[in-house]
């Protein structure tokens, strides 16, 4: 079990920099879980912790007027669910007349994943 954490962990976890046109845009997004190895049959939380340099957000799952929140697409062996992203609250961005939803500096959203009874610690 510690194995599929460990994997879960090293595939979410982003860092590094994205360059648009002369401007290097250092950010980071992090997976964090509250726990560290899970018995089967138990459910817990992780947070995906965005960090932005100033100047630069991302949007809430209802962007508003331009732009797309950011999603997740889980790869969880069987036996293994997560819920939904659950989101704080967001900020309104007025963006040259356009009205936008949502975080800058920094913003985490929670996901809490279970681990079902049946789960087959060996895969």
């Amino acid at each position: 079990m510690t194995r599929v954490i460990f994997n879960c962990v090293v595939a979410f976890v982003l860092m590094g920099s994205v360059v648009c046109g002369d401007v290097s845009l250092d950010h980071s997004v992090r997976l964090v879980s509250e726990v560290s190895s899970i018995p089967v049959g138990y459910s817990f939380n992780v947070a995906l912790q965005f960090v932005f340099p100033d100047g630069w957000h991302i949007y809430y799952k209802d962007a508003g007027d331009t732009g797309f929140g950011p999603t997740v697409n889980w790869k969880l062996p069987k036996g293994i669910t997560v819920s939904d992203l659950e989101w704080p609250v967001y900020k309104v961005f007025d963006e040259g007349g356009l009205v936008t939803n949502g975080y800058e500096d920094e913003a985490v959203l929670l996901a809490r994943i279970h681990v079902s009874s049946s789960y087959d610690k060996s895969s």
